[in-house]
């Protein structure tokens, strides 16, 4: 007869189950070369993952919150499948805060490996940031509307009827995209053509006209990067002693900060002698013009622009500001350096391009089509 057995004296073997974590749910997708396409095409009371999704990463071209706002939504599940990820935040009912895990653990390490091009979490953008479940009664105005109706179908499916299997398909088909995103952006950013060809000012004007006619989100920056372009180059000819203030320097409104324009030029004992606000496809009027002069009348500053896409004819406002079309202002300085460099015009081009390229607040396909028509001029 067996003795009995005490259970005080049992050793019970640790688990050999692993913990799961933000990093390994993430390294786990990353790793992935495909993903459960099957899986995903199952509906879901009508509503199939895979077409939601795909609607996520389209907008992704003009909004990134949702995506990324799905992501974390992922990723937390997996991690506290307990937990009812629509009830994003603590004040109402949630477990944890969906914001705090995306910015400390998902878009920063999304972002350092050059999938998002921000870190900035999703809740950052003020339609994400409202006290209320992401339920169909979600009144924050996500956009593109396409995105908020995706956006609460796919997180009603996470924390209604996802397997581990399909929450897993969900986050690698999105990991899928971004990989293939971040190689279509180094392919364009190394297709970058450095060339000799001769590049005239008609060129140039022709070419920015081209550029000026492109539509989308994000291409009221290309004004501003041209501009910027074109006075670092022709700065060292034409204003040594003077320093063109880096747009990283500037990435809020003029309004929140203490700057006197979009592009900024100093002396090297920092004093601002050069200010340019950049307006695109918008009239200048009084308004502008007195809201300008008003940020640097004070500062004595010589050089005094306001710039436009819009067809505007040249003029001088009160106080020595000049007011012109972008496309004028950047032939007249290429012009100017024309006596010092010959090639200026073509330096002018690479350089744009090179700067086009590598700004992480446009889109793929606005890059595209922007490089294709500066590569034009140099083929």
């Amino acid at each position: 007869m067996l003795d009995k057995i005490d259970p005080a004296n049992v050793i019970i073997p640790p688990s050999k189950m692993t913990s799961v974590t933000y990093n390994s749910v993430l390294e786990d997708a990353l790793k992935a070369t495909s993903c459960n396409i099957a899986c995903l095409e199952v509906k879901h009371r009508d509503v199939c993952p895979k077409e939601e999704l795909a609607k996520l990463t389209k907008g992704s071209e003009t909004s990134w919150a949702p995506l990324k706002a799905t992501v974390a939504s992922i990723v937390a599940k997996l991690v506290h499948p307990e937990w009812d990820t629509r009830k994003h935040q603590k004040q109402i009912g949630g477990n944890h805060s969906l914001r705090t895990i995306d910015a400390k653990h998902v878009s920063s390490a999304l972002s350092k490996q050059h999938f998002y091009p921000t870190a900035t979490e999703f809740a950052l953008t003020r339609s994400f940031e409202k006290a209320e479940p992401f339920d169909r009664f979600y009144s924050g105005k996500i956009t593109p509307d396409y995105c908020k109706t995706a956006f609460l179908n796919v997180v009603e499916i996470i924390n209604t009827s996802a397997t581990t299997d399909l929450l897993k398909a969900m986050l690698e088909y999105v990991i899928l995209f971004l990989k293939e995103r971040k190689d279509k952006h180094t392919a364009l950013n190394n297709s970058v053509i450095e060339s000799s060809k001769q590049v005239s000012l008609s060129d140039v004007s022709d070419k920015l006209e081209q550029i000026r006619k492109l539509t989308g989100h994000g291409m009221s920056v290309l004004p501003v990067l041209a501009v910027h372009t074109v006075l670092t180059i022709v700065q060292p000819l034409l204003w040594p002693s003077m320093r063109v203030k880096s747009l990283k320097e500037h990435t809020a409104s003029d309004a929140h900060t203490d700057s006197y324009g979009d592009v900024e030029g100093f002396t090297l004992s920092e004093k601002p002698v050069l200010a340019i606000e950049i307006k695109d496809k918008i009239k200048i009027d009084d308004t502008i013009i007195a809201s300008f002069n008003k940020k640097t009348t004070a500062s004595n500053i010589p050089l005094k622009y306001i710039l436009t896409t819009a067809i505007t004819q040249k003029y001088h406002a009160p106080n020595n500001i000049s007011v012109q079309t972008v496309s004028d202002f950047i032939t007249t300085y290429l012009q100017n350096a024309l006596y010092h460099d010959s090639s200026i015009c073509t330096v002018f081009v690479v350089e744009l391009q090179k700067c086009v390229s590598a700004h992480t607040n446009l889109s793929l396909t606005n890059k595209e089509a922007v490089v294709s028509i500066l590569k034009s001029l140099l083929a």
